[in-house]
């Protein structure tokens, strides 16, 4: 697919970030680590996937033998037969759809060897480049359990099992995926090389786990937090709510995004030297006209957090402006912020 977006040069580095989890079946960390996350090795268990070249909606072909292959203990592993061959693209979830009844996805019911609680490497092939994402289940995993589905992108040279750690919430239990930037950032445009991955990766999750498809969230800081914008423009018909930190809106045509509803928390520090408030501001005033939510405003926990009045029934819109942090990630207000605010839905 044609690539749209400007690949924009963000100072942007991860700052903090959680290990990943040096066991059997997860990967093996290699020297060389980037800001904010531990590099995985080529000795990881793994699944190839080669995404086809269309966007949502259309058919993909020449895709790898398989889903994700459950964790082993070397090599890069194949997943079995089925692949992202077959006149799907994406599964179709109705991610906007006010609250409701659990939509189980094709991953329901298939028993898993991929070790809990822990991140384990896979790779996806993308316009030709082998990408790097990591999936952790819950502790508690069941096969038959539609879970939440919640993707968390770190910041510029951050790894995916270094993103912001809401696996570390306060009961949380949901099925998490870290991608990692091919470079030093994500490619904001639209229909960019990443938001192929993200449909890539969505595909072979929802075929290999049990993932409930009306509540697919997508997070990010800073660079993780600009792409989590356009996947809010493009994929709102997938994604249930965003959740933002440091980021902005690129300078998309607008006009192309879908027009269905997505809500949204956003935490921006006003002295972010990085990625000034004013584009924070952007993408959360983006949401608030999509929403149609007003200019009045109520606390609401954590502090400083606000949500705005008025917005349509189930798509509310939080706005969290701290000060003196810099652009931090902020880990005890963020975490414990999106992962409750998902977990709303």
């Amino acid at each position: 697919m044609k690539q749209l977006g400007l690949a924009l040069g963000l100072a942007c580095a991860l700052v903090g970030g959680c290990s990943s989890d040096d066991a059997p079946g997860s990967p093996t960390p290699t020297a060389g680590n980037s800001s904010g996350g531990n590099a995985a090795g080529g000795s990881s268990a793994g699944a190839n996937l080669t995404a086809g070249s269309s966007s949502a909606g259309t058919s993909t072909t020449g895709g790898a033998s398989g889903g994700a292959a459950q964790a082993g203990s070397g090599g890069v592993a194949t997943g079995g037969n089925g692949g992202m061959s077959g006149a799907g693209g994406l599964s179709g979830g109705s991610g906007g759809a006010p609250d409701g009844a659990a939509k189980p996805s094709a991953g329901c019911t298939k028993p898993t060897t991929q070790m809990l609680d822990k991140w384990v490497r896979y790779t996806a092939t993308i316009q030709n480049t082998e990408r790097e994402y990591f999936v952790r289940l819950p502790k508690a995993y069941d096969p038959a359990k539609p879970y939440r589905l919640m993707f968390t992108f770190p910041g510029c040279t951050g790894k995916g099992d270094g993103a912001v750690p809401l696996f570390n919430a306060p009961g949380a239990d949901a099925i998490f995926v870290g991608p990692s930037p091919d470079g030093d950032c994500f490619v904001y445009g639209l229909d960019s090389k990443d938001v192929q991955f993200f449909d890539a990766m969505l595909k072979t999750v929802e075929d290999s786990y049990c993932v409930d498809q009306n509540r697919v969230f997508t997070s990010g800081h800073s660079s993780g937090s600009w792409l989590s914008n356009v996947l809010g423009c493009q994929r709102s018909n997938i994604l249930r709510a965003q959740g933002n930190i440091s980021g902005a809106l690129p300078g998309l045509d607008q006009s192309k995004c879908l027009t269905q509803s997505i809500a949204g928390i956003l935490i921006h520090d006003a002295d972010d030297p990085e990625n000034n408030v004013s584009g924070g501001i952007k993408a959360r005033d983006r949401l608030l006209k999509l929403n149609g939510c007003t200019t009045e405003t109520k606390p609401v926990a954590p502090e400083p957090c606000v949500e705005y009045q008025g917005c349509k029934a189930g798509y509310p819109v939080v706005w969290c402006q701290t000060s003196g942090k810099g652009h931090s990630r902020q880990d005890a207000l963020t975490v414990p912020a999106i992962y409750d605010f998902f977990e709303q839905f």
